[in-house]
């Protein structure tokens, strides 16, 4: 699922991306991303956004693996209520 970057347009922003446990680690992820890339190219987008877990090994090899590039850093911080 992407939607589009508020303030960016010809930016599409990946808003949920899984690959089930079983077809892990066969090439499924970066097909898929691949056919993604390209039909969004040729509709005029120009970059694809995405947020993913620090502590995400896999996925981060995925998206690294196919180009994408570390943009930011993403922080937070559970704080005791009451």
């Amino acid at each position: 699922m992407f939607g589009t970057d508020r303030i960016w347009q010809a930016a599409a922003f990946i808003k949920d991306f899984y690959i089930f446990a079983a077809h892990q680690g066969k090439g499924f992820g970066k097909q898929a991303l691949y056919v993604l890339e390209t039909e969004l190219a040729r509709t005029g987008f120009e970059q694809i956004r995405l947020r993913v877990a620090e502590d995400n090994k896999r996925a981060k090899h995925v998206y690294e693996g196919t180009g994408f590039r570390v943009t930011g850093v993403n922080m937070s911080k559970t704080i005791k209520t009451g």
